[in-house]
């Protein structure tokens, strides 16, 4: 090693005090120069992350209202479809605002402009505007289950989003499981509970609430308390990592556990139990 470096050291001892004082400052601006550059592409990589986190923040909600108008659609239409025929004009209306919301979901997909979901937001355009013109020409059952299959690419779209926005993929931790509850769990437990009440709607209006009815119901309520119970302790590690999050939404979190418990007993009493409520009441509980 020595060897090697004898012609430097050589050269620096024959360099007088000035020139070695330039070559170190040479050597200090080159470094600093290294450092600000990393400095700068570490930054412009969090601004470009932040700009896709935000355009997604800007495409789910008008998803999420799309997901929420389609359950109602699916359940209103079944229930119809079961007996309730003074329903139709509610289908009619509920069809247009599916149409409107479609169309601003349309819109929105403009903001990330990514392949992958513009192709799939106009599948679901297709689909939804295909089954919407004959979904009256199905039994019940047949068009509760083209809904829901629809549904299913609804909440896919959101999970497309939330991968190519980077909005699933926060590094932050409080940021990441607040993220996955919007993005993952409380879109599943919200189609979890419209099957219940499209599907304990539809039981109630044509008077079959049988041992596959209740049977099939409560796999759907258990598979609510299950997504709950995940999104309450992605809630609470939210709240470990960073305390004041808890101020900001635990009224929300408090909302949303009586919420779920009044549709889980209004479930057991009216549908398990007696019976008693007119369908359409018992799809508005949820």
């Amino acid at each position: 090693m020595k060897s090697l470096l004898s012609p430097l050291i050589s050269l620096l001892n024959n360099m007088s005090y000035k020139a070695k004082f330039l070559l170190i400052g040479l050597s200090a601006i080159t470094f600093t120069a290294f450092l600000v550059y990393n400095i700068i592409s570490v930054n412009k990589a969090s601004v470009d992350f932040a700009k896709e986190e935000l355009k997604g923040s800007q495409m789910v909600p008008a998803v999420k209202d799309l997901l929420l108008e389609t359950q109602k659609l699916r359940g209103t239409t079944a229930t119809l479809l079961s007996g309730k025929s003074e329903l139709k004009p509610k289908v009619d209306a509920l069809q247009n605002s599916v149409k409107d919301k479609l169309a601003k979901v349309n819109e929105a997909m403009k903001i990330g402009d990514w392949k992958v979901t513009n192709e799939l937001s106009k599948k679901i355009d297709s689909d939804l505007n295909s089954l919407m013109s004959q979904s009256l020409s199905f039994s019940a059952k047949e068009s509760f289950d083209k809904y829901t299959k629809i549904i299913n690419e609804e909440l896919n779209l959101i999970v497309k989003i939330g991968d190519y926005s980077n909005l699933i993929l926060d590094p932050a931790l409080d940021s990441f499981y607040m993220m996955d509850s919007v993005i993952n769990k409380l879109p599943s437990m919200l189609e979890f509970a419209g099957q219940v009440r499209g599907k304990g709607a539809k039981a109630l209006a044509s008077k079959d609430i049988n041992m596959k009815t209740n049977s099939d119901l409560k796999v759907l309520s258990h598979a609510i308390d299950t997504n709950f119970d995940a999104l309450l302790a992605g809630f609470q590690t939210a709240y470990d990592t960073r305390d004041s999050l808890k101020k900001d939404l635990d009224g929300l979190r408090v909302d949303l556990v009586n919420k779920v418990e009044k549709f889980n007993k209004d479930l057991n009493n009216h549908v398990f139990i007696n019976q008693d409520i007119e369908p359409m009441a018992f799809f508005s509980t949820g």
